[in-house]
């Protein structure tokens, strides 16, 4: 019974120590979209408060799809 738990407790700690570099790994890899993200949510807060008439706001789509086609997104 002894070796049992023993073996289940380390078992559970590798997969614990799994898990940690998992989420490591998930963080490193979400940043850039998380500024991606805020990034984004700047242009268009900036880009809405422009928008009084429907030509400026049919000039500021095409200016917004530009940018992103350019690269600008981050897909």
């Amino acid at each position: 019974l002894k070796r049992n738990a023993l073996g289940l407790l380390t078992e559970f700690c590798m997969c614990s120590q799994n898990l940690k570099i998992q989420m490591k790994d998930f963080e490193a890899t979400a940043e850039p979209l998380q500024e991606w993200l805020a990034t984004t949510e700047k242009i268009l807060q900036g880009s809405s408060s422009r928008l009084h008439d429907l030509p400026s706001k049919r000039r500021e789509q095409q200016k917004l799809q530009v940018t992103f086609n350019r690269g600008g997104g981050f897909f």
